[in-house]
């Protein structure tokens, strides 16, 4: 489960901050999303793993698959927002 149930707000942060960095490198470096774009894809992704979190076994995984789909979607132009590509996660 990500994240344990029992992480205080000081844990959470450092979780938070931990993958914000990869996920936005990870949209911007190999998708060349605008920078601003990948931190509010970041933002989105971290969002949707918070929510779906009794779903995630691996969280390194889950998050890179949730980043790479939503960038994929975007470039592709398949949906109007990226967002909607990261409320069902990877």
């Amino acid at each position: 489960m990500f994240p344990p149930s029992d992480l205080d707000d000081a844990q959470l942060e450092a979780v938070y901050t931990r993958h914000f960095g990869i996920l936005t490198q990870i949209a911007s470096a190999e998708f060349h999303i605008p920078d601003e774009d990948a931190e509010e894809m970041a933002h989105d992704v971290l969002l949707a793993a918070l929510k779906q979190s009794d779903k995630i076994q691996n969280a390194d995984l889950w998050f890179r698959g949730a980043i790479v789909h939503a960038a994929q979607r975007s470039r592709a132009g398949r949906l109007p927002r990226w967002r909607a590509a990261t409320e069902s996660g990877p």
